[in-house]
């Protein structure tokens, strides 16, 4: 076929691409995503009332049959997290004041939560292809980054199917990187100050690049806290209205309980508690919302619980309990950096990313949907040695099957019957949930294919997840080995984009069967169901 040959990605191919990457993420929805888009929520209703300040106490109610039907009440994250989440939601609340009805029960409602990921999809392939030409890729070659981006089955499972948001993060990240680039330190900062706001995993990326530019101890200091400014000002700000409000509390406490006198001599009527009773719960109530309300939050617990993982199967690829590794493999990438006196090349730049985030995935307790984060970094390398593409086209596809079986084994309610069910709602898994529930939709999954194949060889979870570990530290250890820069030149002579594609029509295919996952669990369940 002749079209294999164009250089150039055609406006029915981009079409084609975006359409499968819509019509897959349409029939999935998380419930991370779902939460934070009720906490973005959340910063409409509470400032229409006039009690922002209060939003990590607010709550937005449960939704029966849905993700959230518990309610969600503030949030984990930076507020400016929650704020992006507002500004994009925010014909959601229109919605919901005008109808009364949640946005989580309807289908086209919770579509819209989950497209916020296509938006910041497109913006990130976009900068990846503004990167690459600042990395000196050819300019058709260049255009070819963002279509393996986005057609990488990393970035199917992490955003078709999940709907992660460190799709934002990533966003600002690559915005940042770009403005390094072209020597806009202003851009720079700014960009990395909300991408660190909204996922302070770009810390990772912006102290190395800081310390390749900048050598003096007190400007180092200076632009770190600039960087954080976007997380310093509002904790600042919830904290200081924590106390006024506390305070506030404190002189108007008489007034509160005397207006809910009545209710509590109703209660102490009824003989089950004494009236002091009454009014000790009734304070203790008080100040849990208070307690509430006035907490500063802490961000994604990074120290805790992912640098230090537990002692359990669910750890990072390489984990000492006692060490923190990923700390050793930063700390020694920092110092290496800020001893670098030349001017460093684009390309290996990008690589110094790569090399970064290898280090995290590899030494830090990860959650399934952080891969995203990996990605721009392998596409943009592979781009850089072309003439190592099919090598590096596998690589890439060892990755993506090692890290997807390994976190279905740990987390197989990110890409499992859930997902399909709270969005499109099947009859027969409705069916199924009628008779018993929606707890056990998770055991439908291909972590149940793997749980049933180890029983009858005879190999536990354990063994297996550590088997799909070892291969993914391989690929990816092999990977920055054959792609260090400057260890070979590119080939002279006229670029084969007919093999470019061929690799990209290989990837699409890896990627489509990565998209359609909880198709297993749905066939799983209608083979129960059957028997």
């Amino acid at each position: 076929m002749e079209w294999i040959k164009f250089e150039k990605f055609q406006k029915w191919e981009w079409a084609l691409l975006a359409g499968i990457i819509m019509v897959l993420s349409s029939l999935y929805i998380y419930n991370d995503l779902c939460a934070t888009s009720a906490a973005g929520l959340n910063v409409w209703y509470s400032l229409s009332e006039g009690k922002l300040d209060q939003f990590y106490g607010y709550l937005y109610p449960g939704v029966e049959d849905s993700l959230i039907s518990g309610g969600v009440r503030g949030g984990a994250y930076d507020f400016f997290l929650y704020l992006v989440f507002a500004i994009y939601n925010f014909p959601l609340w229109i919605w919901e004041k005008l109808t009364g009805c949640s946005v989580f029960m309807f289908f086209p409602t919770r579509l819209y939560v989950k497209s916020i990921v296509w938006l910041f999809i497109a913006l990130s392939g976009f900068l990846i292809y503004k990167i690459a030409l600042e990395c000196r890729i050819e300019k058709n070659m260049a255009k070819w980054c963002p279509v393996f981006f986005m057609s990488s089955g990393l970035i199917f499972y992490s955003e078709v199917i999940v709907g992660s948001y460190e799709i934002i993060s990533l966003t600002f990240t690559l915005a940042g990187i770009y403005y390094y680039m072209k020597k806009k330190k202003a851009g720079f900062i700014l960009s990395f100050g909300i991408a660190i706001a909204c996922k302070m995993f770009a810390l990772w990326i912006f102290i190395p690049l800081l310390l390749l530019r900048e050598k003096r101890i007190f400007h180092l200091i200076l632009n770190g806290i600039e960087a954080l400014m976007f997380i310093i000002i509002p904790r600042l700000l919830f904290a200081i209205a924590g106390q006024i409000r506390s305070q506030l509390e404190v002189l108007t406490q008489n007034t509160y309980i005397n207006r809910a006198l009545d209710e509590i001599w109703l209660i102490a009527s009824n003989g089950a508690i004494s009236p002091e009773e009454a009014e000790m719960i009734l304070q203790g109530n008080a100040e849990e919302q208070l307690q509430h309300a006035g907490s500063v939050i802490a961000h994604s617990n990074l120290v805790n619980e992912f640098l230090f993982p537990p002692e359990e199967f669910r750890s990072a690829v390489i984990v000492m309990h006692n060490l923190p590794l990923v700390f050793v493999g930063m700390f020694t990438i920092w110092i290496v950096c800020y001893f670098i006196k030349k001017e460093v090349d684009s390309q290996k730049l990008i690589y110094l990313c790569l090399v970064v985030m290898s280090v995290f995935f590899l030494t830090a307790k990860v959650h399934p949907y952080w891969i995203t984060l990996l990605v721009p970094y392998l596409i943009l390398v592979m781009f850089f040695n072309y003439e190592k593409l099919e090598k590096n086209i596998i690589l890439e596809f060892l990755l993506a099957v090692s890290y997807i079986c390994r976190m279905n084994l740990f987390w197989p309610g990110c890409s499992s019957l859930p997902v399909l069910y709270y969005m499109v709602k099947p009859a027969k898994v409705r069916e199924y949930v009628a008779q018993c529930g929606a707890d056990g939709l998770e055991t439908y999954s291909l972590a149940k294919i793997f749980t049933r194949l180890g029983n009858w060889l005879g190999i536990s979870i354990e063994n297996i997840s550590s088997i799909f570990g070892a291969l993914f530290l391989v690929a990816l250890v092999f990977f920055l080995l054959i792609n260090i820069p400057g260890e070979g030149k590119r080939e002279s002579g006229v670029i084969d984009y007919g093999n470019i594609r061929k690799g990209y029509l290989f990837r699409l295919c890896v990627s489509v069967c990565v998209g359609l996952l909880p198709f297993i669990g749905y066939a799983l369940l209608l083979w129960d169901m059957a028997r």
